[in-house]
């Protein structure tokens, strides 16, 4: 309790140097502690900070209306464009200096402003854009529209009346009520009577509630909760601002990570087609030399496999299954369903890979039972559905690698 006094006694000194840092203001820019380079919307936000330091509900200074009135001009001024363009050309040219050194109003003078409406405007207007709900004009903006709901409200003085009201109407009531019990309509004087005791007690508490208002110590409790709840508003902003730049950082990362993995997934793609291509082309080119060799032999030249280990059966005894190259001389061997054709001369001409299977095209050589040559004339019945040149689609199984004798 020893410190209300001086803690009075500093609230009165803010109250007086914000009153005349405001009057003494040299032009309107001055008056809202802005500069004159500042968009519309930093205007209004000095606005209301200038306005809640002088707001005479606020500031007990006895020039704190001419102060908040003399605010108003400004930001009335200011607030359009072209007040503003033509205030500045003044500005420019000294003319809106009084010889004392004071500002000069221009156009409505600041007792024909409606300062509180220019307030309530203002308020609403940062209000409703969302301003000041994070950062260091969260306090000005709830003090802003404590005061614009007080002031249509009617402040502490309009609650003092009406508990002076409710106690005048509960005296009444009660003098009803005796009436009421003496006439002999004791039901009415007793429902009187209640009423009165619940619009007195109300009233009483109204009064009360007025009157701890006004304190002083009462008065700096609540500014101290305002203060308070005005530091969590800055907090939570602080947080929210923190935890935004740390989910951006997170995404940047997890994007620069992807395009690593990417990068490496496509270089490891790429490096594997390339070696695919290798591989292909060097399988193509051995094919080609085959053909190529076997296209310049016929029947009879240097032998190149030998007659007791046929190709066909080495390649499955390894288990592989080759692809003859074009122009290779085959005997079909093991057919079941065209036992006529076994022993046939034939000439690879390609595979069917739909089939799985090559496309041999028969020769007019064929290989008897015996093992002996002949050639089958088109009176003999064994042969007389094969035609030299006609092309059959035979399995890798039924082919034989021709034993080419010098």
């Amino acid at each position: 309790m020893a410190k209300a006094p001086s803690c009075q006694g500093e609230v009165l000194e803010e109250a007086t140097a914000a009153v005349q840092q405001v009057l003494c203001a040299r032009d309107h820019y001055e008056a809202l502690a802005a500069s004159q380079d500042a968009t519309t919307p930093e205007l209004r936000r000095c606005y209301l900070k200038a306005s809640v330091r002088v707001h005479p509900d606020k500031n007990q200074h006895p020039d704190a209306t001419a102060a908040f009135r003399r605010v108003a001009e400004a930001w009335t001024t200011l607030q359009d464009s072209d007040s503003r363009q033509h205030y500045d050309a003044q500005l420019r040219e000294g003319r809106v200096f009084s010889e004392t050194g004071t500002a000069r109003t221009t156009g409505d003078s600041a007792e024909n402003v409606d300062a509180f409406a220019a307030f309530a405007f203002a308020t609403a207007a940062c209000a409703s854009g969302g301003a000041g709900v994070i950062g260091d004009f969260a306090e000005t903006l709830w003090w802003a529209q404590r005061l614009t709901q007080v002031r249509e409200c009617g402040g502490t003085a309009d609650v003092q009346s009406l508990a002076a009201g409710g106690l005048a109407l509960s005296a009444g009531l009660r003098v009803l009520s005796a009436s009421a019990n003496e006439a002999g309509m004791t039901g009415l004087g007793d429902a009187a009577e209640k009423v009165a005791g619940v619009v007195s007690c109300a009233s009483k508490v109204a009064a009360v509630g007025a009157a701890v208002a006004q304190a002083p110590a009462v008065r700096e409790a609540i500014e101290s909760g305002s203060t308070a709840a005005a530091q969590k508003a800055q907090q939570l902003g602080a947080a929210v601002g923190t935890a935004h730049a740390n989910i951006c950082d997170r995404a940047q990362g997890f994007a620069a990570v992807s395009s690593d993995v990417l990068g490496n997934v496509a270089g490891g793609v790429a490096s594997w087609v390339q070696r695919a291509r290798a591989s292909i082309a060097e399988t193509t080119a051995e094919r080609q030399q085959a053909t190529t060799a076997n296209s310049d032999h016929g029947l009879s030249g240097v032998e190149q496999v030998p007659a007791s280990e046929p190709h066909t059966a080495a390649c499955l005894d390894a288990g592989v299954e080759p692809i003859l190259p074009r122009g290779t001389k085959v005997r079909l061997v093991g057919l079941l369903a065209a036992a006529h054709l076994n022993g046939q001369f034939g000439e690879v001409v390609g595979f069917d890979d739909e089939t799985q299977r090559h496309r041999v095209q028969l020769l007019a050589a064929s290989v008897l039972a015996d093992g002996t040559s002949s050639t089958p004339s088109a009176s003999t019945e064994t042969y007389a559905d094969v035609k030299a040149g006609e092309v059959k689609r035979i399995k890798l199984e039924n082919l034989e690698l021709l034993p080419v004798i010098a």
